[in-house]
């Protein structure tokens, strides 16, 4: 699923809305448990396309089928058919199906173990947040095969910030830290964790959360994994005082970034501030990518953790 929404998305900003639809259409077959992903797709090439009868039906069919969306999500995604009366009608059912969901959500914490897991060792542990609008099952796909390479805890942090039945957000902080201290609370306190060699990692919006909760000391870790991150968030938070911790602590980490992506000159100042207070980083970058996750990302991960983990 991940590959067909980033085939998805390449179609919407190429302009290629035609492929897109025939692929949307397709994947409502193809995942059937994923109404919310399928059908708000297809209702997006179909409002692209101009098509806004046919965008009203394909929502309307989604929540017949089980889909979830916060109006918040359709009245960001479809401006183009707020004047509707069929769309209003739409909006009041999903406000109510979707605050029957949101009462009962909370952040999820999927862990994934070594394979030699063995109670008389400690490990490492990568503690992973996902990007804006998206959910751990993709996640999972993208970061799972690191328990395949190395000896290392993975886990994955789902937002209790629902936008709909498989996009989440951070974009409340408080709750966002909420959610973290008590993800971190169960992985330090339950698990044979190595303290010395806790990475925080993310992915766009989820990459600004790990750099603030690690520079502002939120989450005791040294180390981080930084994926397409965004900046103007959170980030405004970190200060130099926040930095010269790694006087002291000596932080380390990795940043995978594409060189195409309209973030990418705040990415490289911000390495620039890291490396002039003496924080040591890896940078992987991608001459032709966007705000993208690169295809050979399991490669590069392997190599990032690799980094943030070697002994000085």
């Amino acid at each position: 699923m991940v590959k067909v929404e980033g085939q998805m998305m390449e179609y919407e900003d190429n302009g290629l809305y035609n492929e897109g639809l025939k692929l949307a259409i397709d994947s409502i077959d193809r995942f059937p448990e994923n109404p919310s992903f399928t059908y708000s797709w297809v209702a997006i090439f179909h409002v692209l396309l101009g098509k806004y009868e046919k965008s009203l039906q394909t929502l309307a069919e989604g929540l017949t089928k089980g889909a979830v969306w916060s109006p918040s999500f359709l009245k960001e995604g479809f401006q183009g058919l707020k004047d509707h009366s069929q769309f209003l009608e739409i909006l009041e059912l999903t406000r109510k199906r979707f605050s029957h969901n949101k009462d009962s959500n909370r952040a999820e914490l999927l862990i994934r173990m070594p394979k030699s897991y063995s109670t008389e060792k400690q490990y490492p542990l990568l503690l992973v947040f996902h990007g804006r609008f998206d959910c751990n099952a993709s996640n999972d796909i993208r970061w799972g095969n690191i328990i395949e390479q190395k000896e290392i805890f993975l886990a994955l942090l789902q937002s209790s910030q629902m936008r709909s039945g498989n996009h989440f957000v951070w974009d409340e902080e408080n709750k966002a830290f909420e959610d973290l201290r008590r993800a971190f609370a169960i992985l330090v306190g339950r698990y044979p964790i190595n303290a010395s060699k806790i990475i925080l990692a993310g992915v766009s919006q989820g990459s600004e959360l790990a750099l603030v909760a690690l520079f502002s000391g939120f989450a005791a870790a040294t180390k981080f994994i930084s994926v397409i991150p965004s900046f103007g968030g959170f980030s405004y938070q970190i200060t130099g005082k926040d930095l010269s911790r790694n006087k002291k602590e000596k932080i380390r980490g990795c940043f995978v970034v594409g060189e195409q992506d309209p973030r990418f000159s705040k990415t490289k100042t911000f390495i620039e501030l890291l490396r002039e207070n003496g924080i040591d980083c890896q940078v992987f970058s991608y001459p032709e990518l966007g705000h993208q996750i690169p295809d050979d990302f399991d490669k590069v991960l392997t190599k990032a953790v690799d980094f943030v983990l070697k002994e000085k």
